[in-house]
């Protein structure tokens, strides 16, 4: 008899370790993961060249962020993308050496030396056809492997091929002929190449050539391992202990020798003896570039309050999953503050937090800096704000609604709301209103009511409860300008307290924020004193009555405009005019009243403030009026400077 191999296409089928192929004379230890493949069944090298392939790996506190690793003796794994917790997909194509062979699949993620390692089988058969030759008419069955082929009946030539499906392994093959009574076999050589059966998983990836961090080969053998002596590792400088033999995997340590400039070593593992079992992995000498950020879940809810705090925790790693440790790290957040950063080693990163103030914002952006003298990353993380127990939000509504007029009081209903919009009750609600004056206050169930004299300039409202802080700009009607009257009580004082009053006409200009007022004032003054004189002579008595009246145009400046309160300068200048009456008595004889006009100049300036229209003044005045000088009359001077206060009410005209 006589053996061929063909060769055709693949199809690829993953499955468990402890599910196919050769006998194992070593107590493996079970893994943690398992591959499937679509469609599932035996994979015959030439039926297709890719299979997307499942992998099933449980995820730990410890592993969930980082990525899965996988490596294969035979053909390549493309990317492979996280489906959900623990579940991955990714694709296999399969070799193009399309001999029975077996895929020895590593499947592990980067936690450092002691990295948990899975392997797995993939055993891939190969298709043939056996050249048999019997007796006509004989019946013939074949055996390959488990698998019993036939019956076939030999034609008349005794020239029978038969095709085959050889598994990895199969070193012979059982032909049996019966013929009547006499019955013949044969075992036939399989005549296929040794596979490889070994393939190596080094861990971690990366280290630093300082001559003491070190990294952990495992060097997996498909089928009964030789004795752990018979295995080989080679390659770089340093230091490589063999650890023992854990099922079919020998395993070793590997120290690297100091390296200040790090660089790349090529590990190689043979089996003594064996030269169709080989192995290679590489290791980077250096420190990880770190190149992902990966947050961890909040624990418990982060309330909005303004004093709340949490701590993020952050996985910084390399591409491969592998943690960077030693880098500064820092962070800033908005609207919430960082309270520290620190680092708590194998890569992970803490950041102490402090909640915001209840406002329109649920999220807080928390942006990641990462640094060190050869390299550094910047992230940014969103974190969810929870809202605490209590208002959410406040709804405004205005009477007159905006926009509202300037210089006039309005009526304001505010109403806490939850986050869904519902009423709720308030244990605290205070209202600040900027460039206005809350005047009144009253409840009415969960509704507060305000009421606000507008200013004539811009308003803001500021509003609080128990959890939030809210601020409104609201809008005016501009002010187009308006026309006054005012009517005031005045005293004033120069050498005697002076009694009066008067009247003002003014318009209050759209400018400078309607702060700028310019006014006619008139007033009245009343004088009346008696004094003795000895001139002329003989001595004698004056009784004088003064009355004048200042009039002047002038302005008033608002250095504070806020809701009903005023506070203002003002100035104006003008004339005095008026009339001393004066009574004359020489030597207890009466004389002839005389009367005496006054006119001058007149200024004055002052500061004042008002409230709702109610005004209180101070000023200085100049009242320069021309005195009596007739010689045969006693001479009488009116004091020039006074100081005046006065108390009145200014309507406007809006």
């Amino acid at each position: 008899m006589d053996s061929r191999m063909g060769h055709r296409g693949v199809v690829l089928l993953v499955c468990l370790a402890s599910s196919v192929g050769a006998q194992q004379a070593a107590a493996e230890p079970s893994p943690v993961s398992a591959l499937t493949t679509t469609p599932a069944g035996p994979l015959i090298l030439g039926d297709q060249d890719q299979l997307d392939v499942t992998i099933t790996a449980p995820e730990t506190p410890a592993t969930i962020d980082r990525p899965l690793r996988v490596s294969v003796n035979v053909g390549t794994f493309g990317p492979i993308a996280r489906v959900s917790a623990g579940l991955y997909r990714t694709t296999y194509t399969l070799p193009t050496t399309r001999f029975p062979q077996v895929a020895l699949v590593a499947v592990w993620r980067e936690t450092g030396p002691d990295a948990q390692v899975d392997f797995h089988r993939i055993p891939l058969s190969a298709r043939t056809e056996l050249p048999i030759e019997a007796k006509a008419g004989a019946t013939v069955t074949v055996g390959v492997g488990d698998q019993e082929l036939g019956p076939f009946e030999a034609p008349k030539n005794g020239q029978l091929v038969v095709p085959l499906v050889i598994p990895p392994g199969v070193e012979r093959i059982l032909v049996q002929s019966v013929r009547g009574a006499r019955r013949a076999q044969a075992w036939v050589p399989a005549r296929v190449p040794p596979y490889n059966h070994l393939t190596l998983a080094l861990t971690p990836h990366r280290i630093p050539a300082d001559g003491v961090s070190h990294v952990i080969l495992q060097a997996y053998y498909d089928g009964p391992p030789p004795p752990l002596e018979r295995f080989r590792i080679t390659g770089g400088e340093g230091k490589i202990d063999a650890l023992g033999l854990d099922g079919s995997r020998a395993i070793f340590r590997y120290v690297p020798s100091r390296a200040p400039r790090g660089g790349e070593v090529r590990l190689e593992a043979h089996i003594a003896k064996e030269p169709s079992s080989t192995a290679s992995a590489l290791l980077t000498l250096g420190q990880p570039i770190p190149e992902r950020a990966t947050p961890r879940p909040l624990e418990g809810p982060w309330l909005a309050d303004g004093q709340s705090q949490t701590t993020l925790l952050v996985l910084v790693t390399d591409r491969y999953g592998l943690g960077v440790s030693g880098l500064v790290a820092s962070a800033t957040a908005a609207p919430a503050r960082v309270v520290n950063a620190k680092e708590l080693g194998e890569g992970l990163y803490s950041f102490r937090l402090e909640a915001p103030p209840l406002s329109a914002d649920r999220q807080v952006k928390v942006h990641l800096d990462f640094r060190r003298i050869d390299a550094k990353l910047a992230a940014t993380v969103e974190l969810p704000l929870a809202l605490p127990p209590g208002p959410a939000d406040l709804s405004l509504q205005f009477d007159p609604p905006e926009p509202l007029p300037t210089d006039e009081p309005f009526n304001l209903r505010i109403t806490p709301v939850d986050a869904n919009g519902v009423p709720i009750a308030a244990q605290k609600l205070e209202l600040e209103a900027m460039g206005a004056t809350v005047t009144s206050s009253r409840s009415e169930g969960v509704v507060r009511h305000f009421q606000v004299h507008a200013g004539l300039g811009p308003i803001t409202l500021r509003m609080r409860t128990e959890n939030f802080e809210r601020s409104r700009e609201l809008r005016l009607i501009p002010h187009s300008g308006n026309l006054f009257l005012a009517g005031f009580l005045a005293g004033s004082y120069g050498t005697q307290i002076l009694p009066g009053g008067g009247l003002e006409l003014g318009y209050r200009t759209p400018w400078l924020d309607a702060r700028l007022s310019f006014f006619l004032r008139g007033a009245y003054r009343y004088r009346q004193a008696e004094f003795s004189t000895r001139s002329p002579s003989p001595i004698g008595t004056v009784a004088v009555e003064t009355h004048t009246i200042p009039l002047w145009l002038g302005a008033r400046y608002e250095f504070v405009s806020t809701g009903a309160w005023r506070v203002y300068g003002h100035g104006g200048a003008g004339v005095v005019f008026g009339q001393h009456r004066l009574d004359v008595t020489f030597a207890e004889m009466p004389q002839e009243p005389a009367q005496v006009a006054i006119f001058g100049p007149a200024a004055e300036v002052g500061l004042g403030a008002s409230w709702s229209g109610i005004f209180c003044e101070a000023a200085g005045a100049y009242e320069g009026a021309s005195v009596n000088t007739n010689p045969t009359l006693p001479r009488v001077t009116v004091p020039p400077l006074l100081l005046s206060l006065a108390l009145g009410y200014r309507w406007e005209v809006k």
